[in-house]
């Protein structure tokens, strides 16, 4: 009897000692729920996960035809890319996260303005044509959702923090051909936006300014010979307007020749045939 009672106190003190070992399992296992938490919530918080998550969601294109079709992504799309414009007022944002991530940016430009235009069905066009008829034209149904990308490119563009350094790398001859391309859209808010960023990526970027004048050239060359109702003539001229009160005199070669294998050859084609 006395025996036992002699081994009680060790059988009644090893219980709590396994609840007290059981207990800091249990809030050692706490402390790293609590722990990764933490991280988790740093991770959603972090700006840069945050902005690329939006250039992403901007990068996808959708049926813009049908309205109803995707309309909860189409809206947070847009939700997306308003919030990018209004990042890009911020120049902290700028050099802190467009910069450094110019290349997604870049992709998510190109994946939504180089797309094929509506079908207009301008073919060639005889002497007494001077256009396609309203009735022949297939509205663009993505202009509502692209518009913002337009003001993101042309925002980017004109910014300080996007040197030519950091610029040229995406201006290649390809990118400018079909940049070119786009002057031929119906709208004309389109080709103002198309314009002006032309005309800023001319002024900034000198070492591409001989190919662009090239490219454009070569447009002209192509109205010449093809000869068809081309949207952005104007606008083109206008560009090639700036750049000639530009140049110095005498003139290059290369411009003299400009002068009378295409701008005169085309404005009389232009006056004739439009």
């Amino acid at each position: 009897m006395d025996k036992r009672n002699s081994h009680c106190p060790y059988v009644l003190s090893s219980e709590p000692t396994a609840n007290k070992k059981h207990d800091k399992s249990k809030g050692s296992k706490s402390d790293k729920s609590k722990g990764g938490s933490k991280k988790s919530g740093d991770k959603n918080n972090d700006p840069r996960v945050s902005f690329l998550k939006k250039v992403n969601m901007a990068k996808v294109t959708y049926d813009y035809a049908d309205e109803a079709k995707d309309a909860k992504p189409k809206a947070e799309r847009l939700n997306a890319i308003n919030d990018l414009i209004q990042l890009l007022s911020d120049q902290r944002m700028v050099t802190q996260l467009f910069i450094p991530n110019i290349e997604s940016v870049m992709d998510m430009i190109k994946k939504n303005i180089f797309r094929p235009l509506p079908n207009t069905n301008r073919g060639n066009l005889a002497v007494t044509e001077t256009g396609v008829e309203e009735e022949e034209q297939e509205p663009d149904h993505s202009w509502a959702h692209i518009r913002g990308i337009y003001e993101i490119f042309l925002n980017l563009v004109i910014n300080e923090a996007c040197d030519v350094k950091t610029l040229k790398q995406f201006v290649t001859s390809n990118f400018i051909s079909e940049f070119l391309q786009l002057f031929d859209s119906d709208l004309v808010e389109e080709r103002d936006f198309l314009k002006n960023i032309l005309h800023k990526l001319y002024a900034k970027l000198v070492p591409r300014r001989k190919m662009i004048r090239k490219a454009i050239t070569d447009c002209f060359h192509l109205l010449i010979h093809e000869i068809h109702k081309f949207n952005g003539a104007s606008e083109l001229l206008d560009i090639m307007a700036s750049i000639i009160s530009g140049f110095a005199i005498p003139l290059r070669e290369e411009h003299v020749i400009f002068f009378k294998n295409i701008i005169y050859i085309f404005l009389s084609i232009y006056v004739i045939f439009f």
